[in-house]
């Protein structure tokens, strides 16, 4: 099993990747499985975890530092089971470990690394895919949504999204718990950014 996490900040097309990814991954006969963050593609308690995550990051109940992380980490393992259990050729994850790394207060994460180097452990992800672009663009794409398609943190406004996704850029810079991790420029078609995503699939699963 090949197990492909689709990363970038919001508005980069990252579940619309998964989508076109595993609509070509079936065409090609392989047993494509999502695992992400809703009922709809992972379960109930995936789903409740995410939803108290989601109203704190938009401040509408925010945890504690401390509960923020151990909860995060809890959807993370509780993510984890459901992927072992599959049985499937490969497996797409829609966000995984570094988003929820980018929302941790650092001194608190490098506190606790030894936790997010168990995740990392626990789940073998061979292939990381990036979607970058500049935060305006990006910015521009979240807005054009329909109102009930904004988050809760989308919806603090420019400048708290901005720093936000200064901060994801550094751990995608920083980060050592995956190695093989590649960028696509998500300003490209959708159509030529699952190009470029389904070449490095293929790479990873050995196939020219």
């Amino acid at each position: 099993m090949i197990v492909v996490a689709i990363e970038g900040y919001d508005g980069s097309g990252k579940t619309t990747l998964v989508r076109n990814l595993a609509t070509r991954l079936t065409n090609d006969n392989l047993r494509c499985a999502e695992v992400g963050r809703t009922t709809k593609n992972s379960s109930e308690h995936v789903a409740k975890m995410t939803n108290v995550i989601k109203g704190s990051d938009g401040g509408q109940d925010a945890l504690p530092s401390m509960a923020d992380m151990h909860l995060r980490l809890a959807r993370l393992h509780a993510r984890i089971g459901l992927i072992t259990a599959l049985d499937a050729d490969i497996v797409l994850l829609d966000r995984f470990m570094l988003y929820d790394l980018s929302r941790i207060p650092e001194d608190l994460r490098e506190r606790h690394r030894a936790l997010f180097e168990e995740v990392a452990e626990t789940l073998l992800v061979d292939l990381t895919l990036h979607l970058t672009a500049d935060f305006d663009l990006l910015w521009n794409r979240v807005t054009n949504r329909h109102v009930d398609e904004i988050s809760p943190k989308e919806r603090l406004g420019y400048e708290h999204n901005r720093n936000a996704y200064m901060k994801f850029s550094e751990v995608l810079t920083s980060q050592s718990f995956y190695r093989n991790v590649h960028e696509i420029d998500c300003r490209q078609s959708i159509e030529t950014v699952a190009d470029i995503a389904w070449q490095w699939v293929r790479s990873t699963r050995g196939v020219n």
